[in-house]
């Protein structure tokens, strides 16, 4: 079957057969870098995207205590208003508890200066004035007159205390609230320099965060830049060995049958049920675990994970062809690149991995590459 998942540099590898086994180790050599590369690779993309996401949160996380920040100030701006106007409201109520207190003190002194002289200084008295009236009604309305004068003197005394005493409490009531403003105006201080704080913490790890995701873009960077050379160096290595290939059809010594102890095809080479393009190889159906087998001498140019082959091994052989055998699990390949293999030797393991239907194997003959695709011809030429 057709398979296009494959990377570039395993396509280099499959597109030439090599004539030298310097080269092919090479080769080989050069494909398990890549794919060490590639894996760690892999593994820095995630990283990068876990410090992303978790730079997310904190920039997040940040502006939520900024704005925390801006509610606490709009507060502490609206309790400094409120004591500011509590402030002139206690110096205006100051200045007429002491305009009170000196009126008080102003008529208080009036009332002592006037008894002082009618029963100090003897010029007149209470008993003088009664004692001096011309008739009884006289008398009467000496009385009154000054009965009435002391309940005015008495009275004014009276209210000049009262707005004192109302004015005093007016004071203890705004010193009172001034007191809780402040209590108030000192904790919503407080809580902001908590929050502050809090930021400052958290921008301090959003930096470290960012450092690090330079780090590993760095490291990115440097992991693609790595593989690039790779995948060119390979390139130009299977370049300058695919004058050394030599494409047959048929040979004259014709291939063992990779699965020995199972000759059922499932589908064979060619066939286009339940598929766009018309199979590229033969499946053969098979229990799991059968042994696979080498169908000839040759080496190893690939063994590992492939798209849709799940685990596959790929064999150049003498005559510049190369055998495909695919849909193993990673337990099942028995053999590593750049690996010598002798006809008949035991290489896998039939499995059931990747793009597959239950276990069998996918066994495909390659002569070289054209637009990105393997080029295959019928494995029953080789088979």
């Amino acid at each position: 079957m057709q398979r296009r998942g494959v990377s570039a540099v395993l396509a280099g590898v499959l597109l030439t057969g090599m004539a030298l086994p310097v080269a092919q180790a090479n080769v080989a050599d050069s494909q398990r870098q890549l794919q060490e590369i590639q894996a760690k690779h892999k593994n820095t993309a995630a990283q990068i995207q876990q410090l992303r996401s978790r730079a997310v949160t904190i920039e997040e996380q940040i502006q939520q205590l900024q704005n925390q920040v801006q509610q606490t100030q709009q507060q502490i701006s609206d309790l400094q208003g409120q004591l500011q106007s509590l402030n002139a409201q206690i110096a205006d109520t100051q200045q007429k508890l002491t305009a009170a207190e000196e009126q008080l003190q102003i008529r208080q002194d009036l009332l002592n200066q006037r008894l002082r002289a009618m029963y100090e200084d003897g010029t007149v008295s209470y008993l003088e004035v009664l004692l001096s009236s011309t008739s009884f009604s006289d008398f009467v309305d000496r009385l009154y007159a000054l009965k009435t004068i002391a309940e005015q003197d008495k009275k004014l005394l009276e209210d000049t205390k009262k707005k004192r005493d109302q004015v005093q409490a007016l004071k203890a009531q705004l010193e009172a609230e001034r007191q809780q403003q402040q209590a108030a105006l000192a904790r919503m201080s407080d809580t902001k320099r908590q929050l502050e704080a809090q930021k400052q913490m958290q921008q301090e790890q959003l930096s470290q965060v960012q450092q690090a995701k330079q780090q590993q873009e760095q490291e990115y960077a440097q992991e693609q830049a790595a593989m690039d050379s790779l995948s060119a160096a390979i390139q130009a290595q299977l370049a300058a060995m695919q004058q050394n290939n030599v494409v047959v059809e048929g040979t004259s010594h014709p291939w063992l049958w990779p699965v020995p102890s199972s000759h059922t095809i499932t589908s064979d080479y060619g066939d286009t049920s339940g598929r766009s393009v018309p199979h590229n190889g033969v499946d053969i159906g098979a229990p799991l675990g059968s042994p696979i087998v080498a169908v000839d001498d040759g080496v190893v140019v690939y063994a590992g994970p492939a798209s849709g082959f799940g685990h596959w091994i790929v064999i150049r052989h003498a005559n510049g062809l190369m055998s495909v055998y695919g849909h193993m699990y990673a337990g099942g390949v028995l053999v590593a690149p750049g690996q010598q293999v002798k006809r008949g030797q035991v290489i896998g393991l039939v499995g059931s991995d990747g793009e597959s239907t239950g276990p069998h194997l996918h066994f495909s003959v390659i002569t070289g590459f054209s637009g990105g695709r393997m080029v295959t011809v019928n494995p029953h030429g080789y088979i």
